[in-house]
């Protein structure tokens, strides 16, 4: 699914058009009790760079949560929402005991 998505996000119609202006990302939405404590973006493509290994994202600026939300987004959409494919890989998701 990792080479799908890399070689979808290489070949979009926006890519191809504006490739400087193509970006695809993950927002991380932190909730605690069921309201928003933050968001943290993590960009996985934007204009020709693309990410091609793991990336380490800092959830701090989140605070506590309870939930993690994880809304992929780019500029490559239409009425449905984005044309890319709207998956990628977490691992290694540390937490910090109280």
């Amino acid at each position: 699914t990792e080479i799908y998505t890399r070689l979808f996000v290489g070949s979009s119609d926006v890519y191809k058009r504006q490739p400087q202006d193509y970006y695809y990302k993950v927002v991380i939405v932190g909730s605690l009790e069921g309201e928003e404590t933050g968001r943290v973006e993590c960009m996985l493509a934007s204009g020709t760079e693309r990410v091609s290994d793991w990336v380490k994202v800092d959830l701090t600026p989140l605070g506590k949560v309870d939930r993690l939300k994880f809304v992929p987004d780019s500029n490559d959409k239409n009425g449905w929402g984005i044309l890319a494919p709207a998956y990628f890989a977490v691992d290694e998701i540390g937490f910090i005991a109280e």
